[in-house]
């Protein structure tokens, strides 16, 4: 994937949402993976609008890693990633 017409933010977020899959031991990356990542990008766009729309980037976060807990994935694999991103499963 060409990631240079992105934001350095953008590419930062799929890249951690790469990572994100990897770490779970899912096969690949799912819109799922996104959310987690954008909503915990310090000085990021998404979390900055989801504020002016009075929106939780928090909730919004913890809603995305609960989706990917839902995905395919080893036990340990998807517990590992959960707590590398400071939920718990």
């Amino acid at each position: 994937m060409n990631l240079n017409p992105y934001t350095e933010k953008a590419q930062d977020s799929v890249l951690a949402a790469q990572q994100l899959a990897e770490r779970a031991g899912n096969p690949e990356v799912l819109p799922e993976h996104l959310p987690a990542t954008f909503t915990t990008q310090r000085d990021g766009i998404v979390p900055a609008i989801l504020g002016k729309m009075q929106l939780d980037a928090a909730a919004i976060g913890t809603g995305a890693h609960e989706l990917l807990k839902a995905l395919p994935a080893p036990r340990a694999a998807r517990n590992r990633a959960c707590r590398c991103h400071g939920f718990a499963p």
